[in-house]
C-alpha cells in the first residue's frame, strides 16, 4: 500500500510540477497540500547533511615544467 501511495504521490508532483497552477499562498497552494498529506502519511523527510564543496583540480599543460 505504501508503494502505491508513493508513486502516486511522486506522479501528482510531477504534474503539479509541469501543468500545476505558480506558487499560491500556503494555504491554497496545491504542491503544500500535498507535502502536508506525505508528511502525515509518512512522516517528515529526513534532512540532507551539509557538504562542503571542494573545487576540483585543473591540471594544465600550459603549467608544466
Amino acid at each position: 500500500m505504501e508503494t502505491k501511495f508513493r508513486v502516486k504521490y511522486y506522479a501528482r508532483k510531477t504534474l503539479l510540477t509541469f501543468l500545476g497552477p505558480s506558487e499560491l499562498d500556503e494555504h491554497n497552494d496545491p504542491m503544500a497540500k500535498l507535502e502536508r498529506e506525505r508528511d502525515e502519511r509518512l512522516g517528515s523527510k529526513p534532512k540532507k547533511p551539509h557538504t562542503v564543496h571542494i573545487p576540483k583540480r585543473h591540471f594544465h599543460s600550459s603549467h608544466a615544467a
